[in-house]
């Protein structure tokens, strides 16, 4: 959970850039790169993407939280928002 995507975006991808099975299948499908694809907002956001996921079909979703945040008191901070978050869709 961040509240700016593009800073979002930016701390998906060192990780993201490792997954090269990923990469190629993204760029096959026309994407540009893997955590372009990542699913990153705030809550309301992050409801909505999840929910397409599951109207187009999906059955299970893997999240992965990424800390967002300039210091560590708020990328721990990010993390613990998100796993909240993911704790409260994970009950219903």
């Amino acid at each position: 959970m961040h509240d700016d995507t593009d800073e979002a975006h930016a701390a998906v991808a060192p990780s993201s850039s490792m997954l090269t099975n990923c990469k190629r299948i993204i760029e096959a499908g026309g994407g540009a790169s893997p955590s372009g694809l990542a699913i990153v907002g705030n809550e309301q956001s992050v409801q909505r993407q999840l929910q397409r996921l599951i109207d187009a079909g999906a059955t299970d979703i893997w999240a992965q939280p990424v800390a967002v945040g300039p210091d560590r008191a708020q990328r721990a901070a990010s993390r613990q928002r998100t796993i909240a978050f993911l704790n409260t869709l994970a009950t219903k």
